[in-house]
């Protein structure tokens, strides 16, 4: 079964009726959260505690999600046997997975290298790297698109093409920087970029004349230039030191890298493989711990709000805990999860729960759920 996110929302609520804030998570591409007031009486309740609603308003923090760039070389390297299968089945089948798993919180693209030449012929005396997929780049929930392209099944037919001994992943690199070349143009440069390389080969091209490495430094150069981070997943494969692929993957290292990864992951067994994926994607996703809202609460006060997942409380993070919620600026305008509390909203709220949206209608602590 394919598992396809839904639109997940976090509850913020006043104590005393003042106000409710709701924490959305957004589909790129889906109808823009409302920020319709909701009704102003909602009439006492049974016992008399719960008065009327009082400038009730509704805010929407929205998530800022990275983007990954996946690059997946296709080259008769990738054939070898590898883990009961072939060096590219595993990992399309590792990348499958830990896409559906991290869907809803990272931006992912997609990239192969080389080109099918039936289908995208290249220059006389030159290699090239497939279209980016979908063209539109990376975006959240995008399982069924990625699976398709990760696994040739769509555009390619049944099985993945036969691409010859080259592997130009120089051109993939710049057919992505072209990409945020062209988007940049259009919009101010978001959040944080990434492209994951995934091969088992230094770079080649046996039409090209040109000194290989040096069109791949370039254009690892040019990407980290424009704030796009580089990791090179290995696979059964160990990079020479000075050799071109991990020259690539340095060009990443000026930039800052998420909390316990690394630029270079040589991997030598199925289990491996996927341990860095889990690794590298986790640590990119927890990014989406943080919401931002394009308004601020009235009062942003903790002790005046409470933060919900579904029926699990978040409790705001005081001098003696360092697991829960807190705002991420003075005027309210972001909320952070920190600790388990991140740990759980990335792992575990986005893809078994569907939280509920919950406010308190009274002083007294009478509650109803939002519609």
């Amino acid at each position: 079964m394919v598992w396809r996110a839904g639109g997940i929302g976090l509850a913020l609520a006043l104590a005393g009726c003042t106000q409710q804030i709701v924490l959305q998570d957004v589909q790129d591409g889906g109808p823009e959260a409302s920020d319709t007031i909701v009704p102003k009486d909602a009439g006492p309740g049974p016992d008399g505690l719960c008065g009327p609603l009082k400038n009730t308003s509704r805010l929407n923090y929205e998530l800022q999600p990275d983007e990954i760039f996946i690059l997946l070389d296709r080259s008769s390297s990738m054939q070898m046997y590898f883990g009961g299968s072939t060096r590219e089945a595993v990992s399309q089948t590792a990348l499958a997975y830990a896409v559906w798993q991290y869907q809803a919180r990272i931006k992912f693209g997609f990239e192969e290298f080389p080109a099918d030449t039936l289908e995208y012929p290249c220059s006389a005396g030159t290699c090239c790297a497939a279209p980016i997929a979908s063209g539109s780049g990376p975006s959240l929930n995008n399982y069924t698109g990625m699976s398709y392209d990760l696994q040739c099944g769509d555009s390619h037919g049944s099985g993945c093409p036969a691409t010859g001994t080259s592997s130009p992943s120089y051109a993939a690199l710049a057919q992505v920087r072209q990409y945020y070349k062209t988007k940049d143009k259009q919009s101010s440069p978001a959040n944080n970029r990434y492209v994951l390389l995934v091969t088992s080969n230094e770079p080649s091209c046996a039409a090209e004349s040109h000194d290989i490495c040096s069109l791949a430094r370039s254009a690892a150069s040019d990407l980290g230039d424009a704030g796009v981070k580089i990791i090179v997943l290995s696979v059964d494969y160990q990079p020479d030191p000075n050799s071109c692929l991990s020259q690539i993957s340095l060009k990443g290292s000026t930039l800052q890298l998420p909390t316990n990864t690394k630029a270079l992951y040589p991997v030598y067994n199925a289990s491996e493989l996927s341990d860095a994926l889990t690794e590298f994607f986790s640590a990119v996703a927890k990014t989406s711990c943080t919401m931002v809202s394009r308004e601020a609460p009235r009062t942003p006060d903790p002790a005046q709000l409470t933060v919900s997942v579904g029926n699990h409380l978040i409790q705001p993070i005081d001098g003696n805990s360092k697991d829960g919620w807190s705002f991420g600026d003075p005027n309210g305008t972001s909320i952070t999860f920190s600790g388990s509390a991140c740990d759980d909203w990335v792992n575990i709220y986005s893809q078994y729960q569907r939280p509920t949206v919950v406010y308190s209608d009274g002083p007294n602590g009478c509650y109803a759920p939002y519609p």
